[in-house]
């Protein structure tokens, strides 16, 4: 595999269509392998529809590489798709503001812009000349943002870039984002919003703010504290309400109260991360995500909300299932549930339609394949019926999948120790033994010990091991003769000169018990052992203060 040197500091000269446009509210950027070098990217573009914003046209999209020695701008040629959507969030019975919709292209109080998506899917090769580069950036740029911003860069260009790693073992498809960048949202009450991305690859992610590309905040506003919150630019997300504005690094959520009418703008990075050769984590990709949001006048909706649990952790091979319920105070609202998909193993059922707040049950059982010292997320999503905009929420839920350690028993003397584990429990000859709940265990009887331990809710047992501590071995072995060994359906053991009680005890290699008997005075004894697999026991022969074992193989 080729050394791969990200290199990031790509520039381009600016430029912008004569036509003053004032409607690009955001955009998302992904893209997709088709194999031999060849992608699908797709260019997502939000805008506003409503009070005079101009039609649109696309500028297409633009990719550059400086990353090795020759500087290649790649011809995309025509998009291969087109699709207009209005997205407006109005409820039901609202007529869509966006004349795609059938609407009159003007907003009111009660929806302060009418919102539609474009998209426009390109198909690339990057092979041939151009795979002497590793990073490739991918820039979409027009004129320009919206006016009516409250917090700079009204009227900015509007351009944003992601960049492609196409020297990868296993070629790399982006994240894709399940709900969209642009939120409508109400002054005076706290927000969580997440953006339901997951990874197809199951590559790992991390999520930072950037400041947005083409113009300024004015203060006191900036890149990690876009817009006013409750408690002003000190950022704790574990206040109850939180203040600040706050973004988790490892979910991508958003939380924050914020208390002005304001529209804002504001960037998320996605990072993707990927083990190489060396199971060192490596950057293979970073797609960027602007967004905007309009923080309104009271809204007379009070917004749905979604409870806990928020954290998992799960032992593979169990079966890990929580329940996601939602909550609206108003009374005449009702809300319904969705998740991101973002586990494709992972079942999902939701009491849709048939509850005031519906709930969502969430069901997974991971593989050995799927244990990670990462938590796994999955975003889940409610909505209200609330007109005539409705009211929603998002927020992430994280399963920690853990694989089972076996665990293993040092000896010194009488004392028996455990690797650590959180939690332990001691057995002899298979018996558990009460109170013995340490790490170590003070071993005076003669036995098979063995520990189950508990890890992070996965629990694993020991091998055993034998403790032969005051009894004299050598005496009863002189004794004593097996045969035939190997065996098939019979074991014979022969005595010389020993009438005492003798307890007969067959284990396998891992400790269990399989047979014992007791025998008096006897010279032969013959164990039946049709019944047995074939393999390697451990066959015990004790007295009142003698032992020995053997390791017998049945064929």
């Amino acid at each position: 595999m080729k050394k791969i040197i990200p290199v990031f500091s790509f520039f381009l000269l600016l430029w912008c269509t004569p036509l003053k446009a004032t409607h690009i509210m955001g955009m998302d950027l992904q893209w997709k392998s088709l194999g031999s070098d060849t992608y699908n990217i797709t260019v997502v573009i939000y805008r506003r529809c409503t009070d005079g914003a101009a039609l649109m046209n696309n500028p297409g999209l633009l990719i550059t590489s400086d990353s090795c020695a020759t500087t290649y701008n790649v011809l995309t040629g025509a998009p291969i798709s087109y699709i207009v959507e209005d997205i407006t969030p109005t409820c039901v019975i609202q007529q869509k503001p966006c004349p795609i919709s059938g609407g009159n292209a003007q907003s009111t109080v009660g929806i302060p812009a009418g919102i539609e998506r474009h998209t426009w899917v390109y198909k690339v090769f990057l092979g041939g000349s151009y795979a002497n580069c590793c990073w490739y950036k991918m820039r979409w740029q027009l004129c320009c943002r919206n006016s009516n911003i409250t917090i700079g860069l009204a009227d900015a260009d509007f351009y944003s870039e992601s960049w492609l790693n196409r020297c990868l073992n296993v070629a790399d498809n982006s994240p894709v984002f399940a709900y969209p960048p642009i939120e409508i949202r109400c002054a005076g009450q706290d927000v969580v919003y997440n953006h339901g991305v997951f990874d197809v690859d199951g590559d790992s992610l991390s999520f930072n703010m950037s400041p947005p590309l083409g113009g300024n905040y004015l203060s006191p506003w900036s890149y990690d504290y876009p817009l006013t919150c409750l408690g002003g630019n000190n950022p704790n997300q574990n206040a109850n309400p939180p203040t600040g504005f706050n973004l988790n690094s490892s979910t991508g959520d958003l939380s924050f109260r914020p208390m002005q009418v304001q529209i804002t703008v504001l960037k998320t990075m996605v990072t993707e991360w990927r083990k190489d050769n060396n199971g060192n984590y490596k950057v293979i990709g970073k797609t960027a995500r602007d967004m905007q949001f309009i923080i309104m006048q009271n809204c007379n909706n009070k917004l749905p909300t979604l409870l806990g649990p928020y954290v998992k952790e799960v032992c593979v091979g169990n079966q890990v299932c929580f329940t996601v319920n939602s909550n609206d105070l108003d009374l005449t609202d009702s809300t319904r549930i969705y998740w991101n998909k973002a586990i494709p193993a992972g079942t999902w059922l939701d009491s849709n339609g048939t509850s005031k707040n519906s709930s969502g049950t969430f069901c997974w059982t991971p593989t050995l394949a799927d244990a990670s010292v990462l938590p796994y997320f999955i975003t889940v999503l409610a909505e209200d019926n609330h007109c005539p905009l409705i009211g929603k929420a998002s927020r992430s839920y994280s399963i920690k999948v853990i694989a089972p350690v076996k665990p293993t028993i040092s000896k010194n003397g009488l004392l028996l120790t455990s690797s650590v584990a959180n939690s332990y429990q001691w057995y002899l000859n298979n018996v558990l033994l009460n109170g013995a709940i340490n790490q170590t265990y003070n071993a005076t009887q003669p036995g098979y010990y063995k520990v189950k331990t508990t890890q992070g809710g996965c629990s694993m047992t020991s091998d055993s091991m034998l403790q032969t501590v005051g009894i004299k071995i050598n005496s009863l072995r002189a004794k004593v003769s097996i045969a035939p060994n190997p065996f098939q359906n019979q074991l014979h053991i022969s005595l010389l000169n020993f009438d005492k009680p003798l307890l007969i005890s067959l284990y396998d290699l891992q400790g269990k018990l399989i047979l014992r008997q007791n025998s008096v005075g006897k010279t032969t004894i013959v164990l039946s052992t049709t019944s047995l697999n074939a393999g390697v026991y451990l066959l015990e022969l004790s007295s009142a203060d003698e032992s020995v074992s053997y390791k017998v193989e049945k064929q």
